[in-house]
């Protein structure tokens, strides 16, 4: 454990240059302050998730593998302090912009419950590890450079999906309006186990992206 949170102190210390890029985060509840908070959840995992990948751009601008090399930290404590990094990144900004687009909502005249802010902290959660589930191996076994066109990829294809399927399928998901809003409404009503839920697989996610990038980081020492 020792050795992780010397990795998490040392990828602190590379990205205290590129501070800047994460008060960019603080103006989004400004920006988008008419969102409802399940779409600034979306935006905010999606874009933590991209954002956390930077470090791997440092390390390999500043060829940080070779100070990696040279600590005594055995490579599952390596890849641990990383990803106490990460999931200290997807806290501290989550735990600051949610409730702050919650508070300008409401200053503007939108009254959005404390329900859809517990909810969409679970969402955002969820969403991070499930870009970071396969993106930080991806880093770690070919590196930034070569994988961040391939890591952004699939949420593209899913934005061009989603717009693509609500106007192909408009009508239908309109026929079948009031059962989704059924679901919504217990979701809202009901923001305790559903985001119980999105936390434990956002968890689960991390834990099994965690053991395959220890096997990744294994593999590339090997070369």
């Amino acid at each position: 454990m020792t050795g992780a949170v010397k990795m998490f102190r040392l990828d602190l210390l590379s990205m205290q240059v590129y501070f800047k890029s994460y008060l960019v985060f603080f103006l989004y509840p400004l920006l988008f302050a008419w969102w409802e908070p399940v779409g600034m959840a979306v935006m905010a995992g999606m874009m933590l998730a991209m954002l956390g990948g930077s470090i791997f751009s440092v390390q390999e601008k500043n060829k940080l593998e070779r100070l990696y090399g040279m600590l005594s930290i055995s490579d599952s404590s390596l890849v641990a302090g990383r990803y106490l990094f990460l999931l200290a990144n997807c806290l501290a900004i989550q735990l600051v912009i949610l409730p702050l687009h919650f508070a300008v909502s409401r200053l503007i005249g939108k009254t959005p419950g404390g329900s859809e802010l517990l909810f969409a902290m679970g969402l955002s959660y969820f969403l991070f590890w499930l870009q970071c589930s396969y993106q930080i191996p991806l880093f770690i076994k070919f590196g930034y450079t070569k994988m961040r066109i391939w890591t952004a990829a699939p949420v593209v294809l899913f934005a061009l999906a989603w717009v693509l399927a609500t106007s192909v399928l408009g009508d239908a998901v309109m026929a079948r309006g009031t059962h989704l809003e059924k679901a919504i409404y217990h979701v809202y009503i009901n923001p305790f186990q559903p985001t119980l839920v999105l936390f434990a697989l956002g968890t689960i996610l991390g834990a099994v992206s965690y053991l395959v990038s220890i096997g990744a980081y294994r593999s590339t020492k090997k070369r």
